[in-house]
């Protein structure tokens, strides 16, 4: 799974928590926030200075910190 998957990936479940948490299934929604923002946080990440790109759009092409492509 490359940096730009795992992003989308975290984001989704992020999304999907905060529906439930609406939807008032607090405990279901803020352990998908949590588990949303691991896996952006961990594995959404530039390969080559290890920069964390959670708040990077998704159609980026470099990485903000080291201009390596993504």
């Amino acid at each position: 799974m490359n940096n730009r998957q795992a992003r989308k990936t975290g984001r989704t479940i992020l999304v999907c928590g905060f529906v439930f948490v609406v939807l008032n299934q607090f405990l279901l929604g803020a352990l998908m926030i949590g588990v949303g923002l691991l896996f952006s946080l961990l594995l959404g990440r530039c390969p080559h200075c290890g920069k964390t790109l959670f708040t990077l759009s998704d159609r980026a092409t470099n990485c903000p910190k080291c201009h390596g492509r993504l």
